[in-house]
């Protein structure tokens, strides 16, 4: 464990840091390392070091701080020194009355890929793009580093941070006028479901509204519960407790509907029982058709507009939710971007002109009387083009860098063409003769692969 030859009290402190570091690396607490060092004295009392440990909470604390921490960003520092190019990130986090703010870099290294660090956590109560950009510039300089090195700035979409006049990134830009906008596409693509089901709420047909609605009847109720599961074992479907959707969680909504779905004989029966007086509202319109008697509601064939939409949300999230997963990848990087939005625009704007709504949206929809077939065509029409505009009004898809930076992914082979488009629009000084050579290297390379293993394997 420690060298040998050191001296008793430097054995001691190098356990002492490698137990702490140990601790912080897994997330535990500072009383949690207090009372394992404590622990570890009295079980190990044969041994000189552990008997000499005294690593509370306040020592922890300033080891962390002290020590780790200043050593931490001075090999990351250090790492970027030697990078030509790094993005940054940051975002503001209340911690009660405090706001905090990380500078996080992502960057390319030659023996370990991307990886990625925490240059600096600082606190600061002005939320200004004046006040945020100065400090990274601060940050950046005070580590060695210089502004030209940013490749790229991450954050959400705030106006503060990319708007298009005073925002942190466009005074970056000013410093590095190559300089990548990098706001979260999988906000984006969240911020576009939820502008579509507007035209659906509007209309009374709000499918997120009915997640949280048929949720809320038994998240508080262990008698509700038990009733639901009465009715799983009468219609014999398995019990599985209904998820929880959280509006600002663009992930949870599909699981939520799909935990409905499998359970819906049950729910159904459940809340037909319970008659239009006690049942909610938002509810009966899913489970029982206008006019219609709870006992002929109860019939398979028996479809509402508000069902057939609870299977059209489950279908079309299907899409958003495998672009969501796509970009936040740990293996994504800005090359995908624009292949990820551009396959999700044009499924829209096919479901769009085909009509698809999915194979079991279609089976309901040819249920539904010729009426309720005309509003819900119009209003996914509605909803198909809601979407579509948004993300053409919200993503650049002319943007220079991300609709030919798609030529470098390695699930292909690029062409020379897309690659010398690609450092124009990046004005990169770059020796082309000896790019052409890599190129060729790289193209010789690709047709000695097998076509059976993929290229990017």
């Amino acid at each position: 464990m420690t060298k040998k030859g050191l001296p008793g009290e430097d054995r001691t402190a190098l356990v002492e840091h490698s137990i702490v570091y140990h601790r912080v690396l897994h997330g535990h607490s500072y009383l949690s390392t207090d009372c394992g060092n404590k622990l570890s004295a009295k079980i190990f009392h044969d041994s000189s070091i552990a008997t000499k440990m005294s690593c509370g909470r306040t020592k922890s604390e300033a080891l962390v701080q002290n020590v780790l921490a200043p050593y931490s960003q001075e090999r990351l520092a250090t790492e970027l020194k030697h990078t030509p190019y790094f993005s940054v990130c940051s975002d503001a986090s209340n911690s009660g009355s405090a706001k905090l703010y990380p500078y996080t870099v992502q960057y390319f290294h030659e023996d370990e890929g991307v990886k990625y660090g925490l240059l600096e956590f600082y606190e600061d109560p002005h939320e200004t793009s004046r006040a945020i950009y100065e400090q990274i510039l601060h940050i950046t300089e005070i580590n060695g580093l210089c502004a030209s090195q940013i490749s790229a700035y991450g954050a959400d979409n705030a106006s503060v941070n990319f708007g298009k006049h005073n925002s942190v990134y466009q005074k970056l830009k000013e410093v590095s006028p190559h300089i990548v906008k990098g706001n979260c596409k999988c906000h984006l693509i969240h911020n576009t479901l939820k502008n579509a089901n507007r035209i659906l709420s509007a209309a009374g047909y709000d499918v997120e509204s009915i997640v949280l609605k048929i949720y809320s009847e038994f998240s508080c109720s262990a008698k509700k519960v038990e009733s639901l599961k009465e009715f799983c074992e009468f219609t014999s479907v398995q019990y599985k407790e209904i998820l929880r959707h959280v509006p600002t969680r663009w992930l949870s909504l599909l699981p939520a509907i799909q935990r409905i779905l499998e359970c819906w004989p049950a729910l159904k029966s459940y809340f037909l029982s319970l008659g239009k007086k006690d049942c909610p509202d938002i509810i009966w319109k899913v489970v029982c058709r206008s006019g219609a008697d709870a006992a002929k509601s109860n019939d398979e064939d028996d479809v509402t507009v508000s069902g057939s939409f609870l299977l059209l949300m489950h279908n079309v999230m299907q899409e958003f939710d495998s672009a969501v997963w796509k970009l936040e990848n740990e293996s994504a990087t800005l090359l995908d971007v624009h292949g990820v939005i551009s396959r999700l625009h044009s499924q829209l704007i096919s479901c769009l002109a085909d009509r698809f709504y999915g194979s079991k949206t279609k089976q309901a929809f040819r249920k539904l009387s010729a009426r309720d077939q005309t509003e819900f065509a119009t209003l996914v029409d509605s909803f198909f083009e809601k979407a579509v505009q948004y993300l053409e009004a919200n993503f650049d898809f002319d943007d220079p860098v991300m609709s030919n930076a798609s030529c470098l992914p390695l699930s292909g082979l690029m062409e020379w063409d897309a690659l010398e488009r690609l450092v124009n629009k990046l004005a990169l000084s770059i020796d082309e003769d000896k790019l052409y050579q890599d190129y060729t290297v790289l193209k010789n390379v690709f047709e000695s692969i097998p076509e059976e293993l993929a290229p990017d394997k």
